[in-house]
């Protein structure tokens, strides 16, 4: 390939990613701007509308797969009589069925503050997820997918139903955090669901869903990592599609998840 095709293909590539980027934050400023509406509703009007419900939990239009506190999952007043290691343990066998199309991990409370923080300075990323026989991006196999954090909720959606459906896109895995142990234990709880196919049939193994939630969290705890996101988020101009799928391919925590998801296929 001529030194002159692969600056024009990095060109169009720059350029198609500028363009996502400007469509992404539209559409999140949009879902900024009726959380807002939604709360200034529920102040005027008596009822509480589907859409309200919504607004209050900060996900405008869809709904999350895994409850919204820790005591609709277990019994919180038991779980604190355990130690933080027989809690860990018993939050990763109760989430261990993969059947069940859900996945589990445990942060501390610092790095949910981290997590929380860098979420509202940087709501919005684009991961590239190494599938097999996808070639969505050149040089590799990797579905793009576009991370929304929405703390304590993270929503995660294939880039190319963004681009089909807009605002209207559903998310096909979510995280939810539980911190009511955080001050008790040190622990805050996090469980990761696998919603649904993609609207151009993306269908995420557990292995490929636990990768997302480690990529997450990784990308939003570790200052070099989140380094990345903040430059997508306030200087696009110099963020590169192509330099993070490098730096996640180099990334030697990711690739010992590569490593441990091939083995399993």
């Amino acid at each position: 390939v001529s030194q002159d095709t692969r600056l024009k293909t990095q060109t169009s590539l720059h350029s198609r990613y500028r363009s996502l980027l400007r469509l992404l934050f539209g559409i999140y400023l949009s879902n900024m701007a009726l959380r807002m509406f939604g709360s200034l509703a529920r102040q005027a009007l008596s009822t509480n509308p589907p859409w309200a419900l919504c607004a209050r939990r900060g996900l405008v239009g869809h709904s999350m797969a895994s409850p919204k506190y820790l005591s609709e999952i277990t019994q919180v007043d038991k779980l604190e009589k355990e130690s933080p290691e027989q809690i860990r343990h018993i939050w990763t066998e109760f989430h261990a069925d993969e059947k069940q199309m859900r996945t589990s991990s445990v942060l501390s409370p610092e790095d949910y503050a981290k997590m929380s923080l860098n979420g509202a300075k940087s709501p919005l990323f684009v991961l590239p997820l190494l599938k097999e026989n996808h070639s969505e991006t050149p040089g590799g196999n990797y579905l793009s997918v576009i991370l929304q954090m929405q703390m304590p909720y993270v929503l995660m959606t294939p880039l190319a139903d963004y681009q089909a459906l807009g605002d209207a896109a559903a998310p096909f895995f979510t995280l939810v955090h539980y911190n009511e142990l955080s001050a008790a234990k040190g622990l805050v709880l996090c469980r990761g669901d696998v919603m649904a196919r993609g609207t151009g049939g993306e269908c995420l193994s557990i292995q490929e869903a636990r990768k997302l939630m480690v990529m997450a969290h990784l990308y939003y705890t570790d200052p070099a990592r989140y380094s990345t996101v903040h430059k997508m988020n306030h200087d696009q101009a110099n963020f590169s599609f192509e330099a993070l799928v490098k730096e996640v391919e180099n990334d030697p925590i990711l690739k010992l998840l590569n490593d441990e998801a091939l083995k399993l296929v």
